[in-house]
């Protein structure tokens, strides 16, 4: 999930606009006018905006800042809560004498 990000923060030299970590500029977020930036837009009318999230460098390395935070708490919230814990052994099936319950007699075994 993060090596498409990765992969476009690396070929657009991405890591060079904003290289101070956590903060992007004065803030988290950088802004606005950067983030989402008119000039990436190549039709007339700008509607194709969202190039921006594979060309421009400012919004493909905060992208990719988003989804790495976002895979590094979401597994630690997720497990940190004893409920959402789930135990291997309810995702096996019955033993096999449980399942089919046969009885062993004297005539099978001579």
């Amino acid at each position: 999930m993060n090596i498409s990000p990765g992969a476009f923060v690396a070929g657009l030299d991405a890591g060079l606009v904003y290289n101070e970590f956590p903060y992007m500029g004065d803030g988290l977020v950088p802004p606005k006018d950067e983030l989402l930036s008119p000039s990436y837009a190549k039709s007339a009318d700008r509607s194709d905006i969202w190039r921006n999230f594979f060309e421009n460098p400012t919004t493909v390395q905060f992208d990719h800042r988003v989804l790495v935070r976002g895979m590094d708490i979401t597994p630690k919230i997720r497990f940190s809560t004893r409920s959402h814990r789930v135990q291997p052994r309810t995702l096996l099936p019955p033993p096999y004498t449980q399942r089919h319950s046969f009885p062993l007699s004297s005539r099978c075994y001579p």
